[in-house]
């Protein structure tokens, strides 16, 4: 009569590969959710000013924005009233979330009108054809990513990471199959 091979069983206290890549998933995620929320902003918390425009050679303005935020927290200010562009559409993606400090570079816009004016909170700039004129043209360094950013950075590497060492059965593993003999 055959006899059943013995089953292996992981001692208690150690958890799988797998458990534990869910596990690092799961804390990254709790933690970039967790933050905290930021405090509401006063009128004169966030300056912008215009950094310098270039001309393009199809006729529109690139205009590179930076902005100062003299609190010690970072600010979100949503498109509106409180953060809108003279022009119209109002909205533009400009930024939302300021974080503490002067950003030079913060954001750059290109647009076709003759000005474009952005007020932010009681400051506000008017990029146009009078601005400083920027030496090259202006590639942004550092853009808005607050906490979606922060997620990237986390979860992506781990994601990666778990999948090369094949801890996630639904997707597919890169991990170079086993050769099990000759070539």
């Amino acid at each position: 009569m055959p006899v059943a091979a013995p089953t292996r069983r992981l001692s208690q206290g150690r958890r799988s590969p797998r458990r534990r890549a869910g596990l690092l998933l799961a804390v990254a995620t709790a933690a970039v959710l967790a933050a905290p929320a930021t405090p509401a902003a006063a009128a004169d918390d966030i300056d912008v000013q215009v950094q310098c425009v270039w001309k393009n050679s199809d006729g529109t303005t690139t205009a590179v924005w930076n902005y100062v935020n003299h609190t010690s927290a970072a600010i979100d200010v949503p498109p509106g009233p409180d953060n809108r562009m003279t022009t119209a559409p109002v909205q533009r993606n400009q930024p939302t979330h300021f974080l503490p400090g002067e950003h030079l570079n913060a954001w750059v816009i290109t647009y076709s009108e003759a000005s474009l004016a952005w007020h932010l909170l009681t400051s506000g700039d008017t990029a146009n054809n009078g601005s400083t004129k920027c030496a090259n043209n202006p590639v942004p360094l550092v853009g808005d990513w607050g906490a979606g950013g922060l997620a990237l950075a986390v979860l992506v590497p781990t994601a990666w990471y778990a999948v090369r060492r094949g801890w996630l059965p639904w997707l597919p593993s890169r991990r170079p199959p086993l050769s099990g003999g000759a070539p």
